[in-house]
């Protein structure tokens, strides 16, 4: 079984390289970052504890006097940069002081630690939560790197993470509603809070949904996640203008489904892509909106940026408060 350890910090950047190396040490490691965790952590009993110097909201002095009454056994350990001109004050003088970026021949060893290459290993490389060192900074470090890895979400069951040599293959978000894929599932990934997660030895993804440099591919995919959250604030907030809408969708014009929507958006989408084609053919230019009632519903339509349109209907009864819906939309659109 791996050794317990704490480790301390505020620095996300650090406190990766930090757990990575002394995960490869066999140091089951728990990671503090807020003050108010790290008080708690501290009650529990540490082979070790690991402290960065980059701390906010908590002091080295303070984090030994809990030590001190608590754990005062337990090897205390500091890693501080070699060029650093930080003054530093202690209770009590550290097991060791260590440079950071650490080297891995001074990092110390659990008694449990074997290097024979015939050990056996354990079945998970790699494990964190996302409320302690982001998903989003492990992918960085990866990409860094050149490794590869399947990176599985809560097992698997929230998403699949394919790294192979610095580039994401493939990603795959799954909930209670949908299933996706590629950059638009790595996005809803990275953003998620309190979800743990395991980096495990690579495998080949099923598809290439993805296949592009880490860097690059989180930028798309971030990207695409503040997209969706800009047009689901629209899209509420244009329900909040007329609740009596019955549809809503966005997405680009020569999609064949929308990228979001409410209610029966794919039908809704389909009637707005008619409706350019054919007034395209008699108007000669694109029509950046309209409005249409029927004997039943009334249908508007806009373009939003990126290139997105976005189409909603409602019972024509409510037709006034649908065009003032989708005029405030258009502004907030580019808000």
């Amino acid at each position: 079984m791996p050794s317990s350890a704490l480790l301390l910090g505020s620095s996300k950047e650090r406190l990766t390289i930090l757990y990575q190396m002394l995960q490869g040490l066999s140091w089951n490691l728990t990671v503090a970052v807020r003050p108010e965790v790290m008080l708690q952590a501290l009650n529990n009993s540490y082979e070790a504890i690991f402290c960065d110097e980059e701390l906010k909201g908590a002091t080295v002095i303070g984090i030994q006097k809990v030590l001190q009454q608590r754990s005062p056994q337990t090897p205390f350990y500091y890693f501080r940069d070699l060029q650093s001109n930080k003054p530093t004050r202690f209770v009590y003088p550290p097991t060791a002081v260590l440079p950071f970026p650490p080297l891995l021949t001074q990092l110390p060893k659990p008694d449990s630690f074997t290097d024979d290459p015939s050990a056996k290993k354990t079945e998970v490389p790699f494990e964190g939560n996302s409320s302690m060192i982001a998903l989003i900074d492990v992918l960085h470090s990866m990409g860094m790197d050149k490794r590869s890895a399947l990176i599985q979400l809560d097992k698997g069951k929230v998403g699949l993470i394919y790294v192979n040599r610095g580039l994401i293959e493939d990603a795959l978000y799954f909930n209670e509603n949908q299933r996706l894929k590629g950059l638009k599932a790595l996005g809803r990934l990275i953003q998620l809070e309190d979800t743990p997660y395991r980096v495990m030895h690579y495998m080949v993804p099923g598809q290439l949904s993805v296949k592009l440099p880490v860097d690059t591919a989180l930028t798309e995919a971030s990207r695409i996640a503040d997209e969706e959250q800009r047009y689901g604030r629209i899209m509420d907030e244009i329900k909040s203008v007329c609740p009596s809408i019955e549809a809503i969708a966005i997405g680009y014009p020569m999609a064949s489904s929308p990228s979001q929507g409410i209610g029966d958006s794919a039908k809704i989408f389909s009637i707005a892509k008619a409706l350019m084609e054919k007034s395209r053919e008699v108007i000669k230019g694109r029509i950046n909106e309209f409005f249409i009632t029927t004997d039943a519903t009334a249908y508007a339509l806009i373009h939003l940026d990126e290139g997105n349109l976005l189409i909603a209907s409602a019972p024509v009864r409510d037709r006034n408060l649908l065009q003032k819906a989708l005029k405030f939309s258009e502004v907030a659109s580019y808000a």
